[in-house]
C-alpha cells in the first residue's frame, strides 16, 4: 500500500511515497499583485543525471529551485538511519527502483562493495580509468604469452608496454582475458 509523507524542509509543499514518487501538495498562491492561483497537486516528473543516470526531482521553495536525488528523499522519509550512514544503497542494484523496500543506508565502502558484487561497478579492462589498450590488443598479448613469446617481441608487435605485459603475465592485470587459440592437429607428431 502506498503511503505519503512530507519531505523534510518542504513540509506543506511536497510529499514522497514509499513507492518512490514525489508529488506537490495542492495549495493557493497569492501573487504580489493580489492575484490568487490554485496550484493543483501533481506527481513530479523524474529527471536523470550523471554517469549512472540517477533519478532526481526539482523542488521549489520561495522561488528557489533545488535538485534532490530521489533515492535519498525516499530513504530519509522511510528508512531509519541510527548509525548515521552516508550512502543509500539500491538492494536489487536497479537505480530506477526507488521504493523504500529496495533501499538501505550504507557506508561508502558497503555501497561500493555491493556495486562490485552485483556488477554495477566494473573497472576492469577497458572500463578502468587508466586503460590505454583495446581488448583486441590485450587478447593478442595474452595469446603471445601463451605461445611463449618474449616480452620485447610482444611489445614490439602489439604496442603494449613491457610493464603491462609483465603485469598480465603475473596475473595482476587483465585477468579476465584468457588465451584464445585454436589447436589444430594436422597429423604431424
Amino acid at each position: 500500500m502506498e503511503r505519503w509523507v512530507a519531505i523534510n524542509d518542504y513540509e506543506g509543499l511536497y510529499e514522497v511515497s514509499n513507492l518512490g514518487k514525489v508529488r506537490s501538495i495542492a495549495r493557493k498562491i497569492t501573487y504580489s499583485d493580489g492575484r490568487v492561483y490554485n496550484y493543483p497537486s501533481k506527481i513530479l516528473s523524474i529527471n536523470f543525471c550523471g554517469k549512472y543516470k540517477l533519478p532526481y526531482v526539482h523542488l521549489y521553495k520561495e522561488s528557489k529551485r533545488e535538485s534532490r536525488l530521489l533515492h535519498r528523499i525516499v530513504a530519509k522519509a522511510f528508512i531509519p538511519n541510527p548509525d548515521n550512514k552516508t550512502d543509500v544503497n539500491h538492494i536489487d542494484g536497479d537505480r530506477k527502483n526507488n521504493a523504500s523496500s529496495n533501499l538501505e543506508w550504507a557506508t561508502r565502502l558497503e555501497n561500493m562493495q555491493h556495486g562490485f558484487k552485483t556488477g554495477l561497478i566494473n573497472n576492469t579492462g577497458i572500463n578502468h580509468g587508466n586503460n590505454l589498450y583495446s581488448e583486441e590488443q590485450i587478447q593478442e598479448v595474452v595469446n603471445m604469452i601463451f605461445l611463449g613469446y618474449k616480452q620485447s617481441e610482444i611489445s614490439n608487435k602489439t604496442g603494449v608496454k613491457i610493464g603491462t605485459i609483465q603485469a598480465i603475465r603475473q596475473g595482476k592485470q587483465w585477468i579476465h582475458i584468457k588465451p584464445q587459440y585454436e589447436w589444430r592437429f594436422n597429423g604431424d607428431l
